[in-house]
């Protein structure tokens, strides 16, 4: 934006604002904070902003749709967006649908959630509690209650039919959360990730090895310092695994996450003088996790590379003595029968183990 702006100018219009609703001769910004903080650094004096009155649930929908357009729904930038939604909720700024109720007047959304305005933190960030104080008519005493699907509509985060919240906003609303249910900040772990791989995936990762350690602790009687160390210890050891090569999809498939939050549960486990009798799985090394981009990898080469030679001796096959052709036709079926035969072996020894594994009833499903 900064080399943008020295050659061409500040673009008139892309920053939108209103006239601030309580300082006079004051504007706030919808979005473009990094547009003018580029404007800024290019020194620019003026720019061409557009000022409407809106209100603040309009603000904060537009500025929601330019970061998801701008950031392509980066993890950290969706959870920041949930967490202003859930903040200006909180402080009356803006209103969300009603928690639905069943028949008997109770919460029929999973997961209800409530921001009291009153209990702030010197962050800023509002304090919820899963289920909020109500009185006797069933109501939220001091709180405002909203769940993930209430605050995916407000947004337009939903799927087609408006009665989900995406994927990436339920795991962005559970993450933002974190720092409440199990001490973690889970947008800081996130941070540390190479940008690269920062994802909705890898934030699955970090939670599922934080409520694995969270749920052993707990089990295991540990203190709430303990369990919340062992919740972060987890994390930061999840981290840790993007430094090399491995993936978020890496770690779902080998479950390494909750081998990592169970390590982890141990751990704290011992420093309180608990006995762990687990016996600790050998660690999967790194091409056994890689061994199907490998294959593929390899046998496409392959084929490439005899097709590339079969392929130059085509224009001499008129010339070729009748054995000689006889002889590489043959050993050209004989290798891709046993190619074939070895493979098919693998893949029915690696499906065995799969089915072992399962249980009784999926066992029968799969034949």
């Amino acid at each position: 934006l900064i080399a943008s702006y020295g050659e061409s100018g500040f673009w008139d219009g892309s920053i939108q604002a209103r006239p601030h609703p309580t300082k006079a001769d004051k504007f706030q910004l919808a979005f473009g904070h990094h547009r003018k903080e580029a404007a800024k650094r290019a020194r620019l004096k003026d720019l061409g902003v557009v000022v409407s009155k809106r209100d603040n649930a309009t603000m904060l929908r537009m500025m929601a749709t330019e970061n998801a357009e701008e950031f392509k729904h980066s993890p950290l930038v969706t959870q920041e967006t949930i967490g202003a939604v859930i903040e200006a909720y909180g402080a009356g700024e803006i209103d969300l649908e009603a928690v639905a109720r069943d028949a008997k007047g109770h919460h029929a959304q999973h997961g209800v959630y409530s921001v009291f305005p009153d209990g702030k933190t010197a962050s800023g960030l509002g304090v919820w509690q899963a289920q909020g104080p109500e009185d006797a008519d069933g109501r939220f005493v001091g709180g405002s209650p909203y769940t993930c699907l209430t605050v995916a509509r407000f947004l337009g985060w939903t799927k087609a039919d408006g009665t989900q919240a995406t994927h990436a906003c339920r795991v962005a609303f559970d993450a933002w959360h974190a720092a409440h249910r199990y001490g973690v900040d889970v947008g800081k772990y996130i941070g540390r990730i190479p940008t690269e791989a920062q994802s909705t995936k890898a934030t699955e990762q970090i939670l599922t090895s934080v409520r694995t350690a969270t749920r052993e602790a707990e089990r295991a009687g540990l203190s709430p310092s303990a369990v919340s160390r062992a919740a972060k210890e987890a994390a930061r050891d999840v981290v840790a695994e993007f430094r090399g090569d491995t993936s978020a999809r890496d770690l779902e498939a080998a479950g390494r996450a909750k081998r990592i939050g169970s390590a982890a549960a141990d751990k704290a486990k011992v420093a309180a003088g608990i006995k762990v009798n687990r016996k600790a799985p050998r660690p999967l090394p790194n091409f056994v996790l890689k061994l199907s981009d490998e294959i593929r990898d390899r046998v496409d080469r392959l084929l490439a590379d005899i097709g590339e030679k079969t392929d130059a001796v085509l224009p001499y096959r008129d010339q070729l003595p009748s054995h000689v052709t006889r002889r590489i036709t043959r050993v050209l079926r004989a290798k891709g029968d046993e190619v074939q035969r070895r493979f098919h072996r693998s893949a029915k020894e690696l499906e065995a183990r799969m089915v072992r594994d399962v249980s009784p009833q999926e066992r029968k499903r799969l034949g």
